[in-house]
């Protein structure tokens, strides 16, 4: 694929610290998947537990100082569930946010069939990795929270697949990420994390924007993703809302995905 970074060779670099840095990756993806989560009591809880992985995972990557620091500061953010609830619900709302929505397809779909491509786009890109949402999930599947779970998946078997020796999986992994950040994630998270960081004004969502941004950039310079971005004027309006609710699937405190029955090496999509 032009342009993906190659995984480093055990010759320029052990094999047991470049999977201990892709774990670290993806211990990343699963803490900021769980915090744009509604704070209740078990997702807090999950945070707080997850922490000290995450904590260790930015240490170990390749994280700016600016980074650090934003990073550092949410734990704090975690000590207050009643304030920390309060302002979820003041940025985003109970139903959808036109100001600020945390949903991919919202973001640059003009029109209701090309939300509905795209939407069917992320699908394809799950079932050809083995999972499903899981029937108990609370989020659609173009919820940032379910798009990072993903990724973390993803980075969790890249890892695996160097521990073992399967350079071929690894690769096709790295790949899959690369695709989904390219033609997904990275096109919509500056936007969204550029409106989010305005509309926090400080305290725990700005620095949760800040931190989600700059990762995810990272990530895509990691395995050579190149998107074009969207602007945070590509917002489009909340419309139709409701022709999308019997896709709701999402996450909760634990992962939202589910295995399917295929032997989990995944493809293309």
């Amino acid at each position: 694929m032009s342009g993906l970074q190659s995984i480093p060779t055990p010759s320029e670099i052990s094999r047991e610290e470049v999977a201990r840095r892709v774990v670290a990756r993806s211990q990343l993806y699963g803490f900021l998947s769980s915090a744009y989560l509604y704070p209740d009591d078990g997702v807090l809880s999950g945070l707080r537990d997850s922490w000290a992985m995450a904590n260790e995972a930015v240490v170990v990557l390749p994280c700016s100082e600016g980074f650090r620091e934003a990073f550092g500061f949410l734990e704090e953010g975690l000590e207050n569930p009643a304030a920390l609830q309060s302002e979820y619900l003041r940025i985003f709302g109970h139903v959808i946010s036109m100001e600020c929505p945390p949903y991919e397809t919202q973001w640059g779909c003009e029109h209701i069939f090309m939300q509905s491509q795209e939407l069917g786009d992320i699908g394809g890109f799950y079932r050809a990795w083995g999972v499903e949402v899981s029937d108990q999930a609370k989020e659609r599947l173009d919820h940032i929270s379910v798009e990072l779970e993903f990724l973390s998946y993803l980075a969790l078997k890249e890892a695996y697949a160097i521990e073992n020796g399967e350079e071929g999986k690894a690769l096709l992994s790295r790949e899959a990420q690369a695709k989904f950040l390219g033609e997904h994630v990275v096109r919509w998270v500056s936007a969204f994390t550029t409106v989010l960081g305005k509309k926090a004004g400080g305290g725990f969502y700005a620095s949760l924007a800040r931190v989600l941004r700059e990762f995810v950039l990272m990530e895509a310079d990691e395995v050579g993703a190149k998107p074009q971005a969207l602007r945070p004027m590509d917002v489009r309006p909340v419309g139709h809302v409701s022709q999308w609710e019997d896709s709701s699937c999402g996450s909760s405190a634990s992962c939202p995905f589910s295995l399917g029955t295929d032997d989990g090496t995944g493809g293309a999509s």
